[in-house]
């Protein structure tokens, strides 16, 4: 079962937060301003777009090959590894768990197929985002974001990596030492999973 189940719509559209519009002497927004303050809101809160779009369709069919076995072996996922798929309501995804320097660790990558803007439905919960860290994976847009709440100082981080406009996968580690080596590590699942699809 996967172990983060992120649905971005179902958590409702979240209005990006109002950039400061008001003199110093509490002045309202005149119409023009307004609406030059709604553009810039809605240029920071669009998802970039994908220059190289990937087709994905094997891993959302087949979600426990996106990922192969040198692969889980690099992030020490190698010892008594074992594999679930998860076909839930916002996408299919898999759970590896297995024996990370004698302690047992968990990598997920789930693809979010019901969100059909792809980042762009993720984007719309920019403003009420318990941590929001733009960033890139081998050239394709991705932010480290987990709805859930920032659980990074329990060894657990999320990173969400459009594949295409219409697509986006996750890939997380819930079960790291800290923060930082579980988003080394949900990074590097990602890195992977986006070489197995042939990207750069």
């Amino acid at each position: 079962m996967i172990t983060r189940s992120i649905a971005p719509m179902a958590l409702g559209v979240v209005a990006v937060a109002a950039l400061a519009g008001c003199s110093s002497g509490g002045d309202a927004l005149t119409p023009s301003s307004t609406a030059a303050t709604s553009a810039t809101s809605a240029a920071s809160s669009a998802a970039p777009k994908v220059t190289h779009p990937l087709d994905a369709s094997k891993f959302v069919q087949a979600p426990c090959t996106a990922l192969t076995t040198s692969d889980l072996a690099a992030l020490a996922l190698s010892h008594d590894l074992v594999s679930s798929a998860d076909h839930n309501p916002d996408g299919p995804g898999c759970n590896w768990t297995g024996d990370n320097n004698a302690q047992s660790s968990s990598i997920s990558v789930g693809w979010l197929a019901g969100d059909k803007n792809g980042l762009s439905d993720l984007y719309t919960q920019k403003s009420g985002a318990p941590y929001w860290i733009p960033t890139t994976v081998s050239g394709y847009p991705a932010v480290f974001y987990d709805p859930n709440g920032d659980l990074r100082s329990q060894g657990s981080c999320v990173i969400n990596v459009g594949v295409n406009d219409n697509l986006f996968f996750l890939a997380s580690d819930d079960s790291a030492p800290d923060g930082a080596t579980a988003c080394s590590r949900a990074r590097q699942a990602a890195a992977d999973v986006i070489k197995n699809l042939g990207g750069s």
